[in-house]
């Protein structure tokens, strides 16, 4: 993981994913995200561990600065930390309820991955995503 940095582990054979990592890239103006395909987490030093201990393949996972790992709703919550002047946006998520409410609404949409990546991406080959959508 590169230093002050929220590592994004992703799927890279899932379109509504990739179209979902180019969207973020667009607005990490001070690259505080560093995305990678969770196809090679394991073969990296400071994710084999990760890659062990997690599910990647049921959902989004995040690795914050310190080494916090979280997945599904969570995870979209840490990546909206990162991006510039999104805390301003997160203040009721200090609710206790706001973290299980995203993680719900997180799967909810990744349920959908197959329709969503064939609507952003057009009917291209690679819109459709084999992960699984368990909660880890």
């Amino acid at each position: 993981m590169t230093r002050g940095t929220t590592t994004v582990l992703f799927d890279r054979d899932c379109g509504f994913c990739q179209w979902t990592v180019r969207e973020l890239r667009g607005l990490d103006r001070k690259r505080r995200l560093e995305f990678v395909p969770l196809q090679s987490a394991a073969a990296r030093p400071d994710l084999a561990a990760v890659a062990e201990r997690h599910r990647l393949a049921e959902s989004v996972h995040a690795v914050t600065p310190d080494g916090r790992v979280s997945a599904g709703g969570y995870a979209m919550l840490e990546i909206l930390d990162a991006l510039p002047g999104a805390r301003v946006l997160r203040p009721w998520t200090r609710l206790p309820f706001a973290g299980r409410l995203v993680d719900i609404l997180y799967y909810q949409i990744a349920r959908r991955r197959d329709r969503l990546g064939r609507l952003v991406l057009g009917h291209r080959s690679g819109a459709a995503c084999a992960v699984g959508s368990t909660p880890t």
